[in-house]
């Protein structure tokens, strides 16, 4: 993940956000992981090891 590619998906956050949607990232890699963790974007995103728990995800926020 470069700085551009970080950049894009806080903005696609930010707009899907304000739209009133979510944005959930699944299967990450180590790399992309320990990136998101060093840059603190852990703390904006959620963040999913199984489809099956994301989607779930979905359906649990729309609840709240």
């Amino acid at each position: 993940m470069t700085a551009p590619v970080s950049a894009k998906s806080l903005r696609t956050y930010t707009t899907v956000s304000r739209q009133g949607g979510s944005l959930k990232l699944l299967n990450l890699t180590k790399r992309i992981s320990d990136l998101l963790a060093i840059t603190k974007l852990l703390t904006v995103f959620e963040t999913f090891d199984s489809e099956p728990e994301a989607i779930k995800s979905f359906s649990a926020s729309a609840k709240v």
